[in-house]
């Protein structure tokens, strides 16, 4: 920085103090121009959160399968393409168990269609869900009695994509949080959306895990723990 003499003129450090304040202006407007091209071209990096099994879920009930990474799940019904964007699985809290029949009897909600039938492997719940519902309105049925329907119908924590799981999701149910004493789970038979035949759908026994089949979809009404993917 020039430091001012004594035997410096008025003119002279007139004329040096209007040349720093035009340089200090044209770097203000510099700064002005180039500041935006920075931020615009640094890119703003988003944490996607991470959830363990056991864990609090989103919509405030509790994780219980992991996949290990997102990926998509695509399923057709009808002339409608569904995809589903997903890593993890939540059940409901225990708070929105309910008892439910699963369907009537004599009633099958599947076809000779292969995209119609209710699958008892993972990632399969919702897809279940949506043929068992559909079937119903087909038929002319009601379905508000009966655990697909009463699933579809749940809104939870702000979150309003619930499912009845299929059998193999109930399963990972009741080994990840059942027998961790997690999720206020009962000794008791829980309904899957794997359907037997027209008379029988699959279940979980949660008193020991078993794989249950034969249960009459109207003979009594079983326990239902909705769950959702995300």
């Amino acid at each position: 920085m020039k430091v001012l003499s004594k035997g410096s003129t008025v003119a002279s450090d007139l004329k040096f103090i209007m040349s720093s304040l035009c340089k200090a202006r044209n770097l203000v407007f510099l700064l002005f121009l180039i500041l935006p091209t920075i931020f615009i071209a640094c890119p703003v990096t988003t944490t996607t959160p991470v959830y363990k099994v056991g864990e609090k879920g989103p919509a405030g009930g509790i994780v219980f399968y992991d996949k290990g990474v997102y990926s998509d799940t695509n399923y057709s019904l009808g002339d409608k393409d569904y995809t589903i964007n997903w890593r993890y699985m939540e059940a409901a809290p225990a708070a929105a168990e309910f008892e439910a029949f699963w369907g009537p009897q004599d009633f099958n909600v599947e076809s000779t269609d292969a995209s119609l039938l209710t699958f008892a492997n993972v990632g399969n719940g919702k897809r279940n869900t949506q043929i068992i519902v559909d079937s119903f309105t087909d038929g002319g049925l009601s379905g508000a009695d009966y655990a697909a329907q009463q699933c579809l119908d749940l809104t939870i924590g702000g979150y309003n994509n619930w499912f009845l799981p299929s059998n193999d999701e109930l399963g990972f149910m009741y080994t990840n949080l059942k027998t961790l004493k997690l999720g206020g789970f009962s000794d008791s038979i829980y309904w899957s959306s794997t359907q037997q035949d027209k008379d029988y759908a699959h279940a979980r026994n949660f008193s020991n895990g078993d794989y249950a089949t034969n249960y009459p979809k109207d003979g009594v009404k079983h326990l239902v723990r909705a769950a959702r993917y995300f």
